[in-house]
């Protein structure tokens, strides 16, 4: 009864700007399920965004040391490889008069952002409830690590798309 108790006062304290977000990003991820054709330039959105992100995790006075850069590095470079292999072998269509992309569905951003939401969630809580766990050296590098991770994944498939796209053909598509 105490587990239910705590999962009710969790999902009653969350603000409602966390679940209209949560909605947001759903819909997002579900529109990445259907084939669709993008912007070259849109590709880098997303990755810039996750990368900034984890930059910001980087920045904290009690925490900033070269373990936790080289923990952010090899995060990000692991993902990155992770973000590629997931994308070898994805068939693009590419405009290269218009800066074109048609993309195939893929789950993975509608997996990444449920990952994202729930490991932001979950941090948010942490430092709510246990300031200490949540200041500790092990769980910020956790996290750092574990978004790093995630971040890297989004800029491997963002330089496979990349490469996929100069070595791809040239087709005329229409946005």
């Amino acid at each position: 009864m105490n587990i239910l108790n705590t999962m009710i006062n969790i999902i009653r304290d969350t603000p409602l700007w966390v679940w209209v977000l949560l909605v947001f990003l759903l819909i997002r991820g579900i529109s990445a399920l259907k084939t669709r054709i993008v912007s070259l330039h849109s590709i880098f959105l997303v990755p810039t965004l996750f990368v900034v992100i984890t930059l910001t995790g980087l920045y904290s006075p009690h925490f900033i040391k070269l373990s936790s850069i080289a923990v952010w590095t090899s995060s990000l470079l692991l993902g990155s490889v992770a973000g590629w292999l997931m994308f070898v072998n994805v068939k693009i269509l590419a405009d290269k008069k218009k800066k074109l992309l048609q993309l195939p569905g893929s789950a993975l951003i509608f997996y990444l952002t449920l990952v994202i939401f729930g490991l932001k969630y979950y941090f948010g809580y942490t430092r709510a409830v246990n300031p200490s766990l949540a200041m500790s050296e092990s769980h910020m590098t956790l996290e750092l690590a574990l978004f790093a991770l995630i971040a890297g994944t989004v800029v491997g498939r963002m330089l496979c798309l990349i490469y996929q796209y100069w070595c791809a053909a040239h087709t005329n598509l229409e946005k």
